[in-house]
């Protein structure tokens, strides 16, 4: 399947919905890690299934984790970070990717530089209209609500990110909100 857009879906954290997104042609799965994620074991399995789509593990929803241990223990291609772990953009071993809000980008855009280990900035909108987009790495836009679609397919944003469900039980999810978008998508 192709896509119109580059696609990336986040907050997955079990096998169904990374072969499912997988299956769609999205180019990015974001995997919660640590405390309220996925263990290494967990991910490390997950990923042997999967093929096609990049890694991004998102070490930005667990403020306990260590960027060693994620390196070490973690098989992935990129680190998505938050505001509060900036000074890992430091370590030259990896490629990151940042995300914020739109309420905190202006504060945050001050505290960082060019760096080439800042590969994308997903940014999450509270609104479409009058967005502004950073300019410091390729933007990843967070679809916060799927009747954004056609207006962020006019942005000139890198690719669009949606949030995966959770499982109910294994193999048994709703995908419907990924589906709508993803199907919109379809060339």
């Amino acid at each position: 399947m192709s896509l119109k857009a580059k696609v990336k879906v986040g907050n997955i954290d079990n096998l169904s919905s990374a072969r499912y997104c997988a299956g769609m042609g999205v180019d990015y799965l974001g995997f919660r890690i640590g405390n309220a994620g996925l263990t290494p074991a967990a991910l490390k399995e997950i990923v042997e299934w999967v093929s096609g789509p990049r890694v991004i593990l998102e070490a930005h929803r667990d403020a306990s984790l260590k960027l060693e241990d994620i390196t070490v223990n973690y098989p992935g291609h990129y680190i998505e970070i938050n505001s509060r772990q900036l000074q890992w953009l430091e370590s030259s071993d990896c490629e990151f990717v940042l995300f914020v809000t739109q309420a905190e980008w202006p504060e945050v855009s001050g505290k960082i530089g060019k760096t080439s280990n800042l590969k994308y900035i997903e940014l999450a909108a509270d609104s479409i209209n009058d967005l502004i987009l950073p300019s410091q790495a390729p933007v990843i836009l967070h679809l916060g609500k799927a009747a954004w679609l056609d207006r962020a397919m006019q942005l000139p944003v890198y690719a669009l990110s949606l949030t995966s469900g959770d499982e109910e039980r294994p193999g048994l999810m709703d995908y419907s909100a990924v589906a709508d978008v993803l199907e919109a998508l379809e060339e």
